[in-house]
């Protein structure tokens, strides 16, 4: 069935999601690294979380004018520059010192904030009205693949070669994604002399960051419990992302695969599930699948606090991940029902920002406030956070899908 829903994609969805997705498998190996990488290099926690939340604080400051040059002069214009930035700061991870894997994560945040903003907003523009769910559905599954796959082939690859050597091997695989990206990704404008000029003028324009608030005056429905909802999952997902590696190779003692297939779980489940997600999304009322997700989620997050081992950890990632899928697919076609084809970059750009914030404080409060050796302490927290947002959110759907 999946495979007969991907061959009746678009050639424009099917290029944006193959490209999106490959980049994706090149961050999830990326991603289940480098917290391993910067503890063998600088052995401190705190700075693992500096260093893990400098992406999310570039990617939040890129978020809005990447959503505005999305609107303004192209999807693929963001995307292609957005690949292009990510490969040159591969350079800085060669450095061996924090200054430099500090301005590798922000250069990296900042760039890989452009090709998402870009690959989102294409997605929506390029899905049928009555089958948004349905090829979002794809679209989440085969991304969260791509990080799945990288997690486990960073198990693999961990193995049997050194770090430097991988991040080498990442660097060539990136390079050929971007130029899949100038070949295939659908759109008019590249990154040409005119286009940067043109992108420079709305960048000042709009004071780089600040002026593009005005903009939420312009949409026609209240967001705030949505955003408030990508705040919560780039708090849970980053805080994942960082501390599970260190907490199954340091503190449990397993080995480099067992932790790779334990943190693939984050993903596992939306690759499964999101397909039948979008489906339902499109078949029964959006409010319903929201109020499930909500349900998936405080079971998953209950779980880890009643069950404190890798089991436990396993079934929590797994049903917390169905759960933001259930409701984040809902918001997807709030966004193309309701939302102006001119102003879809800046909604998933307001979005994406919520997320980056999440993703700041989650690795933050972390390596600040909590020791590693006791993930409980996060759960609790993250808990208390998710019931918050699906108190706003159950009573924003019923007023949204009248």
């Amino acid at each position: 069935m999946f495979h007969s829903k991907f061959m009746h994609l678009t050639n424009k969805s099917r290029n944006v999601i193959i490209l999106f997705s490959l980049l994706s498998l090149i961050e999830g190996v990326l991603w289940y690294f480098l917290p391993i990488y910067f503890e063998s290099q600088l052995n401190s926690l705190f700075l693992i979380g500096m260093l893990m939340a400098a992406h999310p604080l570039a990617s939040l400051f890129a978020d809005l004018p990447a959503g505005d040059l999305c609107d303004k002069i192209g999807r693929k214009f963001a995307f292609i520059i957005g690949a292009i930035g990510f490969l040159a700061s591969f350079l800085l991870l060669y450095t061996d010192n924090f200054i430099g894997f500090l301005f590798f994560m922000l250069i990296y945040g900042a760039f890989s904030t452009l090709y998402s903003v870009s690959a989102n907003t294409a997605i929506i523009d390029y899905s049928n009205r009555n089958h948004v769910g349905e090829v979002n559905g794809i679209f989440v599954s085969l991304v969260y693949f791509g990080w799945f796959a990288g997690s486990v082939i960073a198990g693999i690859l961990g193995s049997i070669f050194i770090q430097v050597t991988l991040f080498n091997i990442l660097a060539i695989a990136l390079l050929l994604v971007t130029l899949g990206a100038i070949l295939y990704f659908p759109g008019k404008t590249m990154p040409k002399k005119h286009s940067m000029r043109k992108a420079g003028r709305i960048l000042i324009r709009d004071h780089l960051w600040f002026g593009e608030f005005g903009s939420i005056k312009k949409i026609n429905i209240s967001i705030i419990p949505a955003l408030f909802f990508y705040f919560i999952w780039g708090f849970w997902e980053y805080a994942i992302w960082t501390f599970e590696p260190i907490y199954t190779n340091v503190v449990v003692g397993s080995d480099f695969f067992v932790g790779a297939i334990i943190l693939g779980l984050l993903s596992l489940p939306t690759i499964l599930i999101a397909p039948l997600g979008g489906w339902l999304t499109d078949k029964i009322n959006p409010r319903k699948m929201i109020f499930y997700g909500a349900v998936l989620l405080i079971i998953g997050q209950s779980i880890f606090l009643m069950i404190q081992d890798l089991i436990g950890l396993t079934l929590s990632l797994i049903i917390t991940s169905i759960g933001i899928c259930f409701i984040s697919l809902p918001i997807c076609y709030i966004e193309k029902v309701q939302v102006k084809q001119n102003f879809r970059g800046e909604v998933v750009g307001y979005e994406e920002m919520l997320y980056n914030i999440g993703g700041i404080l989650g690795p933050l409060s972390v390596g600040t406030l909590f020791t590693i050796t006791n993930m409980s302490h996060l759960f609790y927290l993250t808990f208390s956070l998710f019931l918050i947002s699906v108190v706003l959110l159950i009573p924003w759907s019923r007023k949204v899908f009248k």
